[in-house]
């Protein structure tokens, strides 16, 4: 798959729900996507199906300005 399409599906599990209808809960990590400020990603290639899988850490991004203008959308 592709990148993008890799974090997209991630992105949306973090949500409280990952679908519109609100019907699929996700994770309640984030209130939305488009909280998301910085993100670091890279694909590589492996030899065997058990070294597949995804590294992955949150962090709050400590940025007032940022979040006031992220809460008024």
């Amino acid at each position: 798959k592709d990148l993008d399409n890799l974090l997209k599906n991630i992105f949306d599990t973090f949500q409280p729900y990952f679908d519109t209808q609100q019907k699929e809960e996700g994770l309640g990590l984030i209130e939305k996507d488009t909280y998301i400020c910085e993100i670091h990603a890279t694909k590589k290639l492996v030899n065997d199906n058990k070294d597949e899988g995804m590294h992955i850490r949150l962090s709050e991004y400590n940025d007032a300005e940022m979040l006031k203008l992220l809460d008024s959308s």
